[in-house]
């Protein structure tokens, strides 16, 4: 969780850079964004389900949720890159956004983590 709260921390940081120096990300990376908030939120619940109740089924169900993760930070790369190249971005707040979502994308394995820690757990009680 400490590491959560680095990243979290990061990602603060990274905006304020951001409104300090009047500039923003459109509204295509902003959409992209929201997506993997979303994405990360329900991953965060079934996580904290999962370890709270004790629940190794539920785990499967956080692993597919990261994995998705994973994937839209693959395509978001990749659309941040398109928009670069079409010069719809600058190199400044593409560099916030591509650290944005490397943020993000590593929040979602911690979290994962936290999920996986009970098939140890169940391992050692059994």
């Amino acid at each position: 969780m400490e590491r959560i709260g680095d990243y979290a921390e990061n990602i603060v940081e990274y905006t304020m850079k951001l409104r300090d120096s009047d500039m923003e990300i459109s509204s295509d990376a902003k959409e992209e964004l929201s997506l993997v908030l979303e994405t990360l939120n329900e991953l965060f619940d079934k996580a904290i389900k999962a370890f709270m109740d004790r629940q190794l089924k539920m785990v499967l169900e956080v692993e597919e949720l990261e994995e998705k993760i994973d994937v839209l930070d693959e395509n978001l790369e990749n659309a941040h890159i398109e928009r670069l190249r079409k010069g719809l971005c600058t190199a400044q707040v593409g560099s916030v956004y591509l650290q944005t979502i490397s943020h993000l994308e590593r929040i979602g394995d911690h979290i994962t983590n936290v999920a996986k820690s009970i098939r140890k757990y169940e391992e050692a009680t059994r």
